[in-house]
This record gives C-alpha cells, structure tokens and sequence, in this order.
C-alpha cells in the first residue's frame, strides 16, 4: 500500500469513550445531531466517491447511536476509496497508520474493540476482523506475614519460607529485648539472609534488618535468621 493507499483513505474521529463520561444533558443533543447526520452520509460519502466504515468501541454507544452507524456503512456504497470514522476510541486508542500493511493499535481503557482490516486494489477486495479484549489492570494485593520466634543452641539459625506471587518484597527483622530483671539488657545482634528457590543468595542484612527488592519472579523464598543464642526477634514480611 504507500502514497497512493493513503491516498484512497481518510479518517476522521468524532467521539472518544472520554466524551462519553459527559453528563447525560450534554450528551443526548449530540447523539441527535450524529444520528441525522448518519443517516445523511451514505448518500454524501458517495457522492464523492468513499466508502464508510466504522471502527472503535461502537457497542459501548447508545442503541440508537450504534444502530446509526451500522446501517449507514450497510448503506455505503462500494468505491475504491474509504472514509473512516472512530467512535468510542479511547483517548489514546488509535491506529498509527490505518494505510500501512503493518501497524499499531494502543488502547487507554478496558473494553472490547473490533478492528477491521479492509484490502481493495480496485479489482479485488477483502476483509477480516478481529476482536481484543483489554482487561483492566490487576489491583496489587498487599499480604504482610510477622512472625516471632527465638534462637538458642539447639537452634542457632531459623528458616521461614515464603511463597511469593511476585512483584515487589520488604522484610524487616528486629530484636525483641526482655524488659524483665534490673539489668538493662544488651541487644542481641540478629543476621537476615534471603534466598530463592535455587538456594541462591539474593540479599542479606543486620538487624536491625530492613532489606527491599522490586519486581522479583512469582515462587518460592527462604528467610534465615541467625546469630546470637537465645535471641528473640520479630521478622515482618510484605509481599505486594
């Protein structure tokens, strides 16, 4: 297709998904004033000598509004030439280049569209669609585990796996000091080393621990505390 493809086609957008979010009062006169003129662009379209076709969201129009559209291209007559229209296009839905053989669609809102590919050499002529679903984005669900346990010599280490759905992890590891007795009490120095489910080291640090990572693979991760004997401590875990 090239310069003379693009030539045989033009493409005008008349109403984005973001215009829909217009107060009803607003809107209605507007669906009028498309309907009338629908039905008046069959006739005008060919008179020039273009084709209507209808692409973006149209479902997600008012029934009459959609009907419109669908019964004017129904009505279009056949040229080698097309005027393309966009309804219910996102604000950064667009095709790059609706002439190209290979080009882009972006969608900026959740939704079902239909594109439409037409091919015309002026002798022969061919159409395909094709429906994409753009689902909204998942929320971050934010899962924090604490857990208290202590070390002695029997247990000079302690190990806690957790199962991550992958994202971003925190862990936090603190010393938990008895407030028992006259003395005051020294506090224990704890060590914080994480592992993957290869048993690879992927971060370490001393308490009081705080250590971080971004966009870490959904599986398995291994938290070991250790050092002083008969320490008490409190790890917290957020995975989100």
């Amino acid at each position: 297709m090239g310069k003379r493809a693009r030539d045989r086609s033009r493409h005008r957008l008349l109403l984005s998904t973001e215009n829909l979010r217009r107060p009803v009062e607003e809107l209605d006169p507007l669906f009028e004033v498309f309907i009338e003129l629908f039905e008046r662009l069959p006739e005008q379209a060919n008179a020039i000598g273009y084709q209507l076709r209808f692409i973006g969201s149209i479902d997600l129009l008012p029934p009459e509004l959609s009907s419109a559209a669908k019964q004017a291209e129904e009505k279009s007559a056949a040229h080698d030439r097309w005027l393309t229209i966009s309804l219910g296009y996102g604000g950064r839905q667009e095709i790059a280049d609706d002439a190209s053989p290979a080009t882009t669609a972006t969608f900026s809102a959740a939704g079902t569209y239909v594109l439409r590919l037409l091919a015309d050499d002026s002798e022969l002529n061919s159409s395909d669609t094709v429906t994409v679903s753009v689902a909204e984005p998942a929320v971050p669900i934010e899962t924090t585990v604490v857990l208290e346990s202590s070390l002695h010599k029997r247990y000079p280490t302690r190990s806690f796996v957790v199962n991550a759905s992958g994202g971003d992890m925190t862990a936090t590891l603190e010393a938990v000091v008895s407030s028992r007795g006259k003395k005051p009490k020294i506090r224990p120095e704890l060590a914080l080393s994480i592992y993957d489910e290869n048993d690879e080291l992927i971060g370490e640090a001393l308490s009081p621990a705080e250590w971080s990572a971004l966009d870490l693979p959904a599986g398995q991760y291994t938290f070991e505390v250790g050092g002083d004997a008969r320490a008490s401590f409190l790890l917290e875990i957020t995975d989100w």
